[in-house]
Parts: structure tokens; C-alpha cells; sequence
């Protein structure tokens, strides 16, 4: 009767293989979390400029309608921005996305100091043109709201929004 002769078959991973593999994945997370986190601060940026826009129009539409002129207000230390109620309507108020801020509002080429921004529109639907800069981590934009036709653009640099303003 011949014995098989046992060779050792491995059939488990060295501790060694287990932290490679590990070290692997968590520098793989660490890609994934970090490309996905200026996704979600260009999603957030997107949904501040267009929160912005239907407040505007918003405001717009009610003093046109209403043929009154009313106010508004752009709170930049609670990003708020809320149209003063009518006779009719109560207040309606807007709040930016979580972490997107306020960082400067400009009328002309002067920065609007401190607190909130008290913003006038005629019963014609029209206003003085005036810009805002927000930020989100490292996503910035300048919204610069043209205060004739109530159209909103979108730039990249404060010189850009300068120049529209001076017009």
C-alpha cells in the first residue's frame, strides 16, 4: 500500500496580501470621494444659480401683475432671498443650498457692505442691475441679474461682471 504524500495546499491569503489588497481599495475610495466632491459642489453651484433665477422672475412677474412695485431682499449671512409680501400674497422666500454662499454682491462697481440687500422693482417688472458671487468649495461664479429684462448671466470672473455692470 503506497501513502500519498500530502504537499501543502494553500488555500487561505497571507496577512501580508490582505493589506495590499486593502491599502488598494482605500486608495480607490479615496479617488472616488474626491472626484465625486467636485461633482456634488458643481451640482449645488447649478442649483443655487437656479434657485437665483426663479426668485428673480418670481419677483418680477408679482410686481407686473400686481402693478405695484415691491421689494426684495437678499440676505447673504442667511442665504435668504425672499420678495416682500403683497396685500394679497404672503412673503415668499428662497434659501440656497446647503454650503453654497454668499460671498459678495456688487450694484455697479461697489460692493454692497454688510448686511442684506434691499432690492426695488418697479411695476414694470425692472430693477437696478446688480451681480452676486457664490461660492461652493473650490466652484465660484458671478451671477450678474440685468436689471431691465431680468436676464441672468452666468460668468466666471469678477472683471467679466465689472464690465456688464458698467454698461
Amino acid at each position: 500500500m503506497t501513502t500519498k504524500s500530502r504537499s501543502p495546499n494553500r488555500h487561505a491569503f497571507t496577512l501580508i496580501e490582505l493589506v495590499v489588497v486593502m491599502l488598494i481599495l482605500a486608495t480607490l475610495a479615496g479617488l472616488v470621494a474626491y472626484s465625486l466632491g467636485g461633482v456634488m459642489d458643481r451640482y449645488q453651484m447649478n442649483r443655487a444659480i437656479e434657485t437665483i433665477e426663479l426668485f428673480d422672475a418670481r419677483a418680477r412677474r408679482q410686481a407686473i401683475r400686481s402693478r405695484r412695485p415691491l421689494e426684495t431682499r437678499i440676505d447673504r449671512g442667511r442665504n435668504l432671498l425672499s420678495i416682500e409680501p403683497s396685500a394679497r400674497r404672503s412673503p415668499a422666500t428662497f434659501r440656497l443650498p446647503r454650503r453654497v454662499e454668499i460671498a459678495e454682491i456688487r450694484m455697479g462697481r461697489t460692493t454692497v457692505a454688510g448686511g442684506p440687500l434691499q432690492l426695488g422693482i418697479n411695476r414694470h417688472g425692472q430693477s437696478e442691475s446688480y451681480a452676486i458671487h457664490l461660492q461652493r468649495g473650490s466652484v465660484q461664479r458671478w451671477l450678474v441679474v440685468l436689471g431691465t429684462s431680468g436676464q441672468i448671466v452666468a460668468l466666471n470672473d469678477k472683471g467679466e461682471a465689472d464690465a456688464i455692470l458698467s454698461l
